[in-house]
């Protein structure tokens, strides 16, 4: 078949101009754009090119002389791609290097042109009537193929078209293997760039980091350099200071064997140990061993260190407080059973106080006894203070006042050479408390400070405003407290002061400097609980022979009413009038006081020692009770049983709870609403009487 020379011509040029073309492409993409740009529509009607090591959402490239078919063409090539692979790979054996169908009209033509039926049928939609496939190969690489393909209606592929679409075909070879050894020679520049960045990022961390790092040999264990973290952390103050240096020099004696250790077993380790600083003192630290070559001990290890100081030191703050706390629940359960026995001795005392033939040694002897419920009484409250179940009554404090008002009554409670001077804040500082329990805080601290001036000195009591955060919080008492401005009582003495160990337990109860039988232990445990209640905090900060300052810290009150003096009452009748109270307390000693206390008030009484035998004196009705009087904890059944029960069978009795525990307590475990009348053990005569009158209806 002869050549039209012009027809030669316009292959030359497009062969130039694409050759010109792909020369300048440096990407991928922008090679098979040009490539397919070149041929259609200027030999082809359309092309597929299609690639063998690209990413699978990238295998296939189309053009079509109109446009609007060419994505169409690209989903229906890749559905078929597995078909298409396999035909090329027959088409293009023996080393062939194209593949040239000139006409595919004919069926039978097409039929033993293309086996594949996938195919066939591709090539029909498309109306595909000749059709040419090169192979692109750089080397003795196979980089995908090249097909092109002309309609029915066009003018079928000749010899020049193969020829054509062969060189083509290199060219673009050659263009895909420039673009993906640029791509990556970009790749290692960009790999060797990120490297050098992440060293230089890794350079700076070693050299800025908090925790302390240093490489160490594993054959002698000899520190090749640390970072000046490290270096701070064991007192240096030049990293080089360390280097050459054995790693056991920084070690107490009965630990340098533990570099010894680092090789045994696999992988990195993390223990805790005690490093020793450059001046002798030692450090609790936590130290990450990494070795760089699988653990072998003649390798090397990268060696990271932590300051536990601080770790430690909440630690020990927080298995204090976890004590105190079991201790406190154990207080008040004990204030709740003395304060049964309380009741008792406290109102038999009064019944055998009003006693007028009883010869005045007797009364003595039970003013003695009452002198010493009293006592009692006043241990369990400050067991339920450390315990923080007191019953507070919260209110707008300025405390300046407070401590004005105090200061007298101190100077007549302290011996003459014991003086008290006070340093207050210049603008009043008001903070939400009960009044009594502070000034129960103010009598504790300044007695503690007292007995630590056996020779006399000076006590001084400030005020002031200060703003604390987070931070000053772990600082003064070894925990996070949240930031805002708080009121600061701190009372200051000039006494022998404390040592570490006194320190850590000064808050603990039952502690005590005193000699045996000197003091009880519980007053600087109740001003602890006191505090923690009142929504505070306390610390001290003291020094062998250098005196103590314990500070007491309340959140600012951000505004509301002051204190305001409390109103006088006047004696609601007590007298019982013929009137019927049902009393339901499993405690033997304080049903008998209590019916003997109402009895002599002219009350009828019905004593029950259970919930059943409250309920069957109830359904008996007779005599009709006015009043059931009821401990909270009765043995057989719940308090919210109980008063359903009651007032199944009565709608209208009013019931007046009473209890050992304190009120705080039994609403906290949901055993009473806040509106429910509430008696406190111990109580006296007078206090049950009361209590009793005003509950009954009508009085």
């Amino acid at each position: 078949m002869e050549t039209d020379p012009t027809l030669s011509e316009e292959r030359l040029q497009l062969v130039e101009e694409a050759s010109r073309a792909l020369h300048e492409a440096v990407e991928r993409n922008t090679v098979l754009r040009v490539a397919l740009n070149a041929v259609v529509p200027s030999l082809a009607d359309l092309a597929v090119l299609v690639l063998d090591d690209a990413a699978p959402d990238s295998l296939v490239e189309a053009a079509h002389v109109r446009p609007e078919l060419a994505a169409r063409l690209i989903r229906e090539v890749t559905a078929s791609l597995h078909s298409i692979r396999h035909a090329a790979h027959s088409h293009l054996a023996d080393g062939r290097s194209s593949c040239w169908v000139p006409v595919l009209s004919d069926p039978t033509t097409l039929a033993d042109a293309i086996s594949d039926e996938r195919l066939v049928t591709l090539l029909r939609s498309f109306q595909v009537g000749s059709l040419i496939v090169v192979g692109l190969r750089a080397g003795e690489r196979n980089l995908g193929g090249l097909a092109l393909a002309r309609t029915e209606a066009g003018e079928p592929f000749h010899a020049a078209d193969v020829a054509t679409a062969q060189v083509l075909g290199g060219r673009i070879a050659l263009a895909l293997e420039s673009a993906m050894l640029q791509r990556s020679l970009e790749a290692e520049i960009d790999r060797r760039s990120r490297a050098a960045e992440a060293m230089h990022t890794w350079i700076r961390v070693f050299d800025l980091a908090w925790w302390g790092a240093a490489v160490v040999n594993g054959a002698d264990h000899r520190i090749d350099t640390v970072n000046p973290a490290f270096a701070r952390l064991h007192g240096y103050g030049e990293a080089a200071s360390l280097t050459g240096r054995v790693f056991s020099d920084l070690l107490a004696p009965d630990r340098a064997a533990e570099p010894e250790e680092w090789g045994s077993g696999t992988g990195g380790k993390a223990y805790e140990t005690v490093h020793r600083r450059s001046d002798g003192s030692t450090v609790p630290v936590l130290v990450s061993i990494t070795p760089l070559d699988n653990g072998q001990r003649s390798g090397t290890y990268v060696v990271t260190v932590q300051d536990l100081t601080d770790v430690k030191r909440t630690e020990e703050r927080l298995q204090r407080a976890q004590r105190m706390e079991a201790v406190g629940r154990l207080a008040g359960g004990v204030a709740h059973e003395v304060n049964n026995m309380m009741t008792i001795i406290l109102g038999f005392s009064d019944l055998l106080s009003r006693d007028l033939t009883a010869p005045d040694d007797r009364q003595r002897e039970v003013d003695e006894i009452r002198k010493a419920a009293l006592r009692a009484a006043k241990i369990t409250t400050q067991l339920l203070a450390f315990s923080r179940q007191q019953v507070l009554q919260p209110v707008d404090l300025r405390l300046n006042p407070v401590v004005e008002e105090m200061v007298p009554v101190l100077r007549l409670m302290l011996p003459a050479n014991v003086r008290v001077e006070t340093s207050l804040a210049p603008a009043d500082v008001v903070v939400r408390a009960d009044r009594s329990q502070l000034e129960q805080v103010l009598i504790n601290l300044t007695f503690n400070a007292r007995d630590a001036m056996v020779s006399g000195g000076t006590i001084r009591v400030t005020t002031e405003s200060r703003r604390l955060d987070e931070a000053a919080g772990k600082r003064l008492i070894g925990i996070p407290i949240p930031p805002g401005r708080y009121g600061l009582v701190s009372v200051v003495d000039s006494g022998h002061g404390m040592d570490e160990s006194t320190l850590a337990q000064v808050f603990e109860p039952f502690f005590t400097t005193k000699p045996v039988g000197s003091g009880t232990g519980l007053g600087l445990s109740t001003v602890y609980g006191i505090v923690k209640q009142s929504g505070g905090y306390v610390w001290v900060e003291s020094d062998p022979g250098e005196g103590t300052s314990f500070t007491v810290c309340l959140p600012e009150a951000p505004g509301g009413e002051e204190e305001r003096p409390e109103e006088s009452r006047e004696e609601p009748e007590t007298r019982g009038r013929g009137r019927t109270v049902l009393i339901l307390e499993d405690e033997d000693g304080v049903r008998e006081l209590a019916a003997r206390v109402l009895l002599e008030r002219g009350y009828r009484v019905v004593q029950a020692r259970n919930g059943n035998e409250a309920l069957a004196a109830l359904r008996e009705g007779s005599p009709s009770p006015s009043l059931l009087l009821t401990d909270v904890i009765v043995p057989d059944m719940g308090t919210g049983e109980l008063e359903w029960e009651v007032h199944a069978l009565r709608p209208d009795l009013p019931i007046l709870y009473m209890s050992g525990y304190p009120r705080n307590d039994i609403l906290e475990r949901g055993l009473l609403r806040a509106d429910q009348p509430f008696l406190q053990k111990p109580f006296t005569s007078e206090d049950l009487a009361g209590d009793v009158g005003r509950m009954i209806p009508g009085r």
